[in-house]
């Protein structure tokens, strides 16, 4: 934790809200975890914060709630996924089974150029 900070020092103050970050400054490196807060400077070694500073306790940044809006609406689109999921399986054996075998090694290429595209990415 280290010495008091004056509220005036130069440098940047960093949260999480959700999963874990690394901080990176000329004096090391730091792993920040949800619920932690840290302060880097240029002239001091970066420290990871007793609480929330003060300045910032107040305030919460529209960001925060994106963010759990955010997280809601992915976990909404999972379920919709995994509940349709099991029909478009058997939808695509059913037109699968009606391919003959040069029509299904072509499909087979082309779903290992999309997987390779998909990793490239």
């Amino acid at each position: 934790m280290g010495p008091e900070i004056s509220r005036d020092h130069p440098g940047t103050y960093d949260s999480v809200v959700d999963g874990t970050t690394v901080i990176r400054s000329p004096t090391g490196e730091l792993q920040v975890n949800a619920g932690q807060y840290v302060f880097a400077a240029r002239d001091l070694a970066l420290r990871l914060l007793a609480d929330r500073p003060e300045f910032l306790a107040s305030r919460t940044l529209h960001l925060e709630g994106r963010i759990q809006e955010r997280k809601e609406m992915l976990r909404q689109r999972v379920r919709d996924v995994m509940r349709i999921l099991p029909d478009a399986i058997r939808t695509f054996r059913e037109k699968a089974d009606d391919l003959d075998d040069e029509q299904r090694q072509a499909l087979r290429k082309r779903l290992k150029r999309r997987d390779q595209k998909r990793q490239d990415n």
